[in-house]
């Protein structure tokens, strides 16, 4: 990327290195010498072009179920039709259902097995085997002089994927899914990005600290922090919407970010190739009781819903079964909570889509019957804002349909005023309450 600055914008030649890369460390966890080209004796100029070098070139080869050896790129059809997209997937033409499915495919064919897709767990088995080689021989490696390597960041890309034209200023980073604030002080935050793990910054976003390098997975699709005590932090694996955003578990730290242990519950099976968490709380109380959301891609799957943990998230039980698109509690009273299920595809099950609440820290749930009537399978999540100013009130968003505000939200039947949608944006993805004035919300989405 130093020595041509447009190859990042070109996605083959992104992932064209990042495979070479892949093989290189698949050999090293194999135990495997790996061989290369002829050590310059003197500083080599590198340079980079839209096709990888005639070396680092990677073309999987193998039989497939009529022993007929074909090219991944040939093959990739049927390992699609292996990893369970519902027919319906790609969406209408034009579509925000069918960007999402064509970035989806992208990534899936550049990756997936030419016969058996991604397998259950690969992502897992992959970590821990470099995790292992760690402890194995190295091979010698020689010494070169000179100035090889230039950092790529993590820093905004200028001209990122953003609607054209493209302002040649534009500063764009990956997505950020969840932030957590230190109550104690405003400066101190952590973030969870897309596909980059959890960082920590001490001074308002002016340095930044990456904190899960080490880690499974850096697909990152929430973050927590026990409300009780900051040092205690709760990471849930997967990038909901994400190219792959396969999820393998949480992440927990009890020393802000400097150590984690990584936990894989049997409640989140590894056999769910679309897993990703998307929402949790902790007690104030008492920071080994959790609640989360979580979405299956193409769900429901036995994964998806709203589960709950007693132990610091090492175990969980489902409370609602379904695909989980929000979950927020009471910021004074945390049994009382909203969560919302709404299934993605038209062809899965829906039966379980709404808006639910809880009077019991996630024990038990109820169905709330709201004006917004039946909800219908779609893409676009069920969201909630609860005003710390004000408990009493509520806001319930069916992105791309309605938006509604209740004064009286717990009560057994609550009142409901039904809000215009943002006409910019009525496919809101993000919501939140004002900290100190209940009348004023904000929205906001992704095309």
């Amino acid at each position: 990327p130093a020595a041509n600055p447009h190859a990042m914008k070109n996605p083959e030649n992104f992932m064209n290195s990042h495979v070479a890369s892949l093989g290189v460390v698949a050999a090293l966890a194999l135990g495997v010498s790996v061989a290369r080209a002829a050590t310059p004796t003197a500083q080599t100029a590198i340079t980079t072009t839209n096709a990888p070098p005639p070396h680092l070139i990677i073309t999987p080869i193998r039989a497939d179920a009529q022993g007929v050896v074909t090219p991944l790129e040939r093959n990739w059809k049927t390992a699609l039709k292996r990893s369970h997209p519902p027919s319906d997937a790609r969406g209408p033409a034009g579509s925000a259902t069918e960007l999402d499915f064509e970035r989806w495919l992208w990534a899936y064919e550049r990756r997936a097995d030419p016969v058996h897709g991604i397998p259950p767990g690969a992502y897992l088995r992959a970590f821990q085997q470099i995790q292992s080689s760690r402890n194995g021989p190295r091979p010698a490696y020689s010494t070169q002089t000179g100035q090889f390597w230039a950092s790529i960041g993590p820093a905004p890309l200028l001209g990122g994927q953003i609607e054209s034209p493209v302002p040649a200023d534009a500063r764009v980073s990956a997505r950020i899914m969840d932030i957590a604030v230190d109550p104690a002080n405003s400066n101190h935050w952590y973030v969870a990005a897309a596909g980059g793990g959890v960082w920590e910054t001490p001074d308002g976003g002016i340095n930044w600290t990456p904190r899960t390098d080490d880690q499974p997975s850096l697909e990152m699709g929430a973050l927590a922090m026990a409300p009780g005590n900051p040092a205690v932090l709760y990471g849930g694996t997967g990038n909901y919407g994400g190219y792959i955003p396969t999820g393998i578990g949480i992440l927990r730290s009890t020393n802000g970010g400097l150590a984690w242990t990584f936990q894989a519950p049997t409640a989140y099976t590894t056999s769910v190739d679309y897993f990703s968490f998307i929402s949790i709380v902790a007690s104030p109380s008492n920071n080994a009781i959790l609640l989360s959301a979580t979405s299956d891609y193409f769900g429901p799957s036995p994964s998806s819903g709203i589960f709950k943990s007693i132990d610091g998230g090492a175990t969980w039980s489902m409370k609602l079964g379904g695909v989980g698109t929000a979950l927020v509690a009471n910021p004074k009273d945390f049994n009382l909570q909203f969560a919302g299920l709404r299934t993605i595809y038209s062809s899965n099950d829906g039966a379980s889509n709404g808006v639910y609440r809880t009077f019991d820290a996630g024990d038990n749930w109820q169905r709330l019957n709201g004006p917004w009537g039946v909800v219908a399978n779609a893409g676009n999540p069920i969201l909630f804002a609860l005003p710390t100013s004000d408990t009493r009130i509520g806001f319930v968003c069916i992105s791309g349909q309605s938006l509604w505000r209740s004064t009286n939200v717990w009560v057994a039947n609550p009142s409901w005023t039904q809000i215009p949608l943002p006409p910019a944006e009525p496919t809101i993805s993000l919501m939140g309450p004002d900290k100190t004035d209940s009348t004023v919300l904000y929205a906001g989405g992704v095309r």
